[in-house]
């Protein structure tokens, strides 16, 4: 079964005594999570022993050492000496533990490199929005990024200022909450809009919904794709390009001619009353005790009574008859017979059939 991918990006909130690594720091975690959820945690770890171990040594500088760890492991943890001296034994130590598994199964790798990419970039993008004091946080609504929100702000005296989007497999609205700007909320974003409005304050919001997926189900199997998106959100300084790769689910399907019990007096989408089944047990075909059911049959009924009248005439005696008392006198029964099935305790319920 294929799993969904897809560049996670959620940046938390924003204080001034958080650096720059930390904030950028989850990119890179999510890019090795959608390995994870493309092929595999052997492939994930494979692709992770083979960028770092062995590059990080006493001689590596601090700054690689921590962001080698947020790769790692997801989250940097810190800048001064006891956090360096701590991130490079936590390296260390799940280098040893992987060694072994990662030498004998290299060929993993190579096919992980393309998804990692767009998170490195997104990182090293992140890191360099946040050295010019400009914060985009991005929040998705699902694991498909069905609804993606961004918030861009800065907090930097530079003018900086929002330029646009260009957006694949996406469709944008935007709204700031800057009245100097005139402009009023919810405007639609398209690739050619080139709007130019000042960065400051958490003030440019952008709400972004992923185009419709494509679903097809065949034997029994059904497809949810989403195609390959993006957003690329534009300042006057620089971009940041937010890539969500295609997304593939899959689930099975229940074939045309299924028959399910309900409890409700309607059938879903896609499924008709089957009236053929009300008012009857359901079996199945095949041959028990002599007896044969075969596909279609309808055979037994429910109970039934039946009612009718006897009757009987006595015998006229003549005058031959050395008895001669009275005849007895004609008289009639009458009777009902019922046939009654031995039913279980039993529930009544509604049968549908999917049609498509």
């Amino acid at each position: 079964m294929r799993h969904s991918i897809i560049a996670f990006l959620i940046f938390a909130g924003f204080a001034s005594t958080i650096s720059a690594q930390d904030l950028c720091s989850p990119l890179l975690q999510h890019g090795i999570t959608d390995v994870t959820q493309r092929y595999s945690a052997n492939h994930a770890v494979v692709s992770n022993y083979q960028r770092h171990c062995g590059s990080i040594d006493q001689s590596s500088s601090d700054s690689l050492v921590l962001q080698t760890e947020a790769e790692l492991f997801g989250f940097g943890g810190g800048n001064n000496n006891t956090d360096v001296q701590r991130a490079r034994r936590r390296i260390e130590n799940w280098c040893n533990i992987n060694r072994e598994f990662a030498e004998a199964n290299s060929s993993l790798a190579e096919v992980t490199r393309t998804i990692n990419q767009s998170a490195l970039q997104a990182f090293n993008q992140c890191q360099a929005f946040q050295r010019r004091d400009i914060f985009v946080s991005v929040q998705r609504s699902d694991d498909t990024a069905r609804t993606v929100t961004i918030t861009i702000d800065s907090r930097s005296s530079a003018d900086y200022r929002f330029t646009g989007l260009i957006t694949e497999g996406y469709t944008c609205d935007y709204f700031t909450d800057d009245s100097e700007t005139g402009l009023t909320p919810e405007i639609k974003i398209v690739s050619t809009d080139r709007p130019n409005l000042p960065i400051s304050n958490g003030n440019i919001h952008i709400s972004c919904l992923r185009d419709e997926p494509t679903i097809t189900e065949v034997s029994g199997v059904g497809e949810i794709q989403y195609a390959y998106g993006s957003i690329q959100v534009l300042t006057n300084d620089r971009a940041l390009q937010l890539s969500m790769p295609e997304i593939v689910k899959t689930y099975y399907v229940t074939p045309p001619g299924t028959i399910l019990p309900m409890v409700g007096p309607n059938c879903p989408n896609g499924w008709d009353a089957y009236e053929e089944a009300q008012g009857r047990f359901l079996i199945g075909t095949g041959i028990t005790e002599g007896v044969e059911f075969k596909l279609g049959d309808k055979q037994g009924s429910v109970g039934h009574n039946h009612s009718g009248t006897t009757s009987s005439t006595g015998k006229v005696r003549g005058e031959d008859d050395k008895d001669h008392s009275a005849a007895p006198a004609n008289h009639s029964h009458s009777f009902t017979t019922s046939t009654s099935q031995n039913l279980p305790p039993y529930l009544v319920v509604n049968y549908c059939v999917r049609t498509k």
